[in-house]
């Protein structure tokens, strides 16, 4: 079963609600005002663990390098040579 949504004019009786149809190892997903009261939606953690399974996280792409930048003096700007100390 996957992830359900319990509303309730409270979180506190939202949580009861959890506790009763999934237990108290139910995991909470998310959490917010709704007109209603307030949402939050859980998941029993076995239903978590086969979703996870079953859409294992993408392997990170790697990003060509960016090319590198040549800065330009403004058009007709003079540029003197460092000053060397002696």
């Amino acid at each position: 079963m996957g992830p359900r949504r319990f509303v309730a004019p409270t979180a506190a009786e939202a949580l009861k609600k959890i506790k009763a149809e999934i237990g108290a190892e139910a995991i909470v997903l998310s959490n917010r005002e709704v007109p209603e009261g307030i949402e939050i939606v859980a998941i029993e953690p076995d239903a978590l663990k086969a979703l996870a399974h079953a859409n294992p996280p993408a392997a990170p792409q790697a990003r060509p390098p960016e090319p590198a930048r040549v800065i330009a003096p403004p058009s007709g700007a003079i540029i003197s040579p460092p000053v060397t100390q002696r």
